[in-house]
Protein backbone atom coordinates (compact mmCIF):
# COMPACT_ATOMS: atom_id res chain seq x y z
CA UNK A 1 0.00 0.00 0.00
CA UNK A 2 2.87 2.46 0.89
CA UNK A 3 4.10 2.08 -2.94
CA UNK A 4 0.45 2.79 -4.52
CA UNK A 5 0.77 6.01 -1.99
CA UNK A 6 3.89 6.76 -4.01
CA UNK A 7 2.29 6.23 -7.29
CA UNK A 8 -0.63 7.90 -6.23
CA UNK A 9 1.67 11.12 -4.51
CA UNK A 10 3.34 11.41 -7.73
CA UNK A 11 1.35 11.32 -10.13
CA UNK A 12 -1.57 14.03 -8.25
CA UNK A 13 1.69 16.08 -8.24
CA UNK A 14 2.48 15.63 -12.13
CA UNK A 15 -0.79 15.90 -13.26
CA UNK A 16 -1.90 19.09 -10.99
CA UNK A 17 1.08 20.86 -11.76
CA UNK A 18 0.78 20.76 -14.87
CA UNK A 19 -2.75 21.29 -15.30
CA UNK A 20 -2.36 24.29 -12.94
CA UNK A 21 0.41 25.78 -15.00
CA UNK A 22 -1.46 25.80 -18.25
CA UNK A 23 -4.54 27.12 -16.37
CA UNK A 24 -2.80 30.01 -14.46
CA UNK A 25 0.17 30.79 -17.02
CA UNK A 26 -2.32 30.54 -20.46
CA UNK A 27 -5.82 29.55 -20.15
CA UNK A 28 -6.71 31.52 -17.72
CA UNK A 29 -4.54 34.40 -16.86
CA UNK A 30 -5.98 37.24 -18.55
CA UNK A 31 -8.94 36.26 -16.31
CA UNK A 32 -7.58 36.30 -13.28
CA UNK A 33 -5.16 39.32 -14.24
CA UNK A 34 -8.59 41.58 -14.82
CA UNK A 35 -10.83 40.31 -12.04
CA UNK A 36 -7.74 40.42 -9.10
CA UNK A 37 -6.53 43.97 -10.36
CA UNK A 38 -4.60 45.30 -8.03
CA UNK A 39 -4.41 42.54 -5.35
CA UNK A 40 -1.62 40.57 -7.18
CA UNK A 41 1.90 40.52 -6.74
CA UNK A 42 4.22 41.14 -9.50
CA UNK A 43 6.46 38.34 -8.19
CA UNK A 44 5.11 34.86 -6.20
CA UNK A 45 6.77 33.81 -3.49
CA UNK A 46 7.57 29.89 -4.05
CA UNK A 47 6.77 28.70 -0.52
CA UNK A 48 3.07 29.73 -0.33
CA UNK A 49 2.40 27.34 -3.15
CA UNK A 50 4.90 25.09 -3.10
CA UNK A 51 3.24 24.04 0.74
CA UNK A 52 -0.47 24.16 -0.69
CA UNK A 53 0.58 21.96 -3.57
CA UNK A 54 2.69 19.06 -1.24
CA UNK A 55 -0.74 19.26 1.32
CA UNK A 56 -3.27 19.20 -1.20
CA UNK A 57 -1.99 16.62 -2.94
CA UNK A 58 -1.47 14.79 0.01
CA UNK A 59 -4.86 15.25 1.28
CA UNK A 60 -6.22 14.33 -2.43
CA UNK A 61 -4.50 11.01 -2.09
CA UNK A 62 -5.33 9.88 1.20
CA UNK A 63 -9.00 11.21 1.01
CA UNK A 64 -9.84 10.30 -2.76
CA UNK A 65 -7.05 7.84 -4.19
CA UNK A 66 -6.68 5.91 -1.09
CA UNK A 67 -9.82 4.35 -0.25
CA UNK A 68 -9.61 2.71 -3.55
CA UNK A 69 -6.27 1.22 -3.95
CA UNK A 70 -7.98 -2.30 -3.28
CA UNK A 71 -9.73 -2.10 -6.09
CA UNK A 72 -7.81 -0.25 -8.58
CA UNK A 73 -5.25 -3.17 -7.94
CA UNK A 74 -7.76 -5.37 -9.15
CA UNK A 75 -7.25 -6.56 -12.98
CA UNK A 76 -10.89 -6.53 -13.38
CA UNK A 77 -12.19 -3.67 -11.51
CA UNK A 78 -12.18 -1.68 -14.81
CA UNK A 79 -12.57 2.21 -15.00
CA UNK A 80 -15.75 2.53 -12.03
CA UNK A 81 -13.06 2.04 -9.20
CA UNK A 82 -11.48 5.36 -11.70
CA UNK A 83 -14.99 6.79 -11.80
CA UNK A 84 -15.61 6.32 -8.18
CA UNK A 85 -12.05 8.41 -7.27
CA UNK A 86 -12.47 10.56 -9.87
CA UNK A 87 -16.17 11.70 -8.34
CA UNK A 88 -14.35 11.70 -4.20
CA UNK A 89 -11.52 14.35 -6.12
CA UNK A 90 -14.87 16.47 -7.39
CA UNK A 91 -16.19 17.00 -3.85
CA UNK A 92 -12.79 17.24 -2.42
CA UNK A 93 -12.28 19.86 -4.83
CA UNK A 94 -15.67 21.25 -4.05
CA UNK A 95 -15.25 21.88 -0.50
CA UNK A 96 -11.58 23.06 -0.67
CA UNK A 97 -11.98 25.11 -3.35
CA UNK A 98 -15.55 26.45 -2.19
CA UNK A 99 -14.28 26.91 1.08
CA UNK A 100 -11.36 29.37 -0.13
CA UNK A 101 -13.48 31.22 -2.57
CA UNK A 102 -16.69 31.63 -0.32
CA UNK A 103 -14.24 32.83 2.13
CA UNK A 104 -12.94 35.13 0.06
CA UNK A 105 -15.70 36.71 -1.21
CA UNK A 106 -17.60 36.96 1.78
CA UNK A 107 -14.31 38.59 3.54
CA UNK A 108 -12.58 40.79 1.09
CA UNK A 109 -14.23 43.66 -0.48
CA UNK A 110 -12.76 44.08 -4.06
CA UNK A 111 -12.91 39.82 -4.40
CA UNK A 112 -15.19 39.27 -7.75
CA UNK A 113 -18.00 36.32 -7.42
CA UNK A 114 -16.99 35.61 -10.99
CA UNK A 115 -13.29 34.80 -10.08
CA UNK A 116 -15.08 32.73 -7.12
CA UNK A 117 -17.29 30.55 -9.25
CA UNK A 118 -14.32 30.41 -11.97
CA UNK A 119 -12.28 29.53 -9.89
CA UNK A 120 -14.54 26.86 -7.54
CA UNK A 121 -15.54 25.37 -11.22
CA UNK A 122 -11.70 24.67 -11.75
CA UNK A 123 -10.82 23.28 -8.41
CA UNK A 124 -13.41 20.87 -8.74
CA UNK A 125 -12.43 19.93 -12.46
CA UNK A 126 -8.53 19.77 -11.79
CA UNK A 127 -8.95 17.68 -8.07
CA UNK A 128 -10.99 15.15 -9.72
CA UNK A 129 -8.56 14.65 -13.17
CA UNK A 130 -5.62 14.65 -10.52
CA UNK A 131 -7.38 11.56 -8.58
CA UNK A 132 -8.49 10.27 -11.80
CA UNK A 133 -5.05 9.98 -12.95
CA UNK A 134 -3.73 8.66 -9.74
CA UNK A 135 -6.04 6.15 -9.55
CA UNK A 136 -4.92 5.44 -13.41
CA UNK A 137 -1.26 4.79 -12.90
CA UNK A 138 -1.75 3.00 -9.35
CA UNK A 139 -3.74 0.66 -11.71
CA UNK A 140 -1.29 0.74 -14.53
CA UNK A 141 1.82 0.34 -12.20
CA UNK A 142 -0.72 -2.72 -10.39
CA UNK A 143 -1.02 -4.36 -13.32
CA UNK A 144 2.33 -4.46 -14.83
CA UNK A 145 3.86 -5.28 -11.55
CA UNK A 146 1.78 -8.54 -11.92
CA UNK A 147 2.46 -9.42 -15.13
CA UNK A 148 6.50 -9.32 -14.57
Amino acid sequence: MIKAFAISLVAIILCFGFMDALWLGVIATDIYQQEMQGMLRSSYPVWPWLTFYLIYASSIAILAVQPSFRALMQENSGTKSIMLVASRGFILGLAAYGAYNLTNYAILQNWSLKISLIDWAWGCIITSCSAAFAAFSVKTFSIISSRS
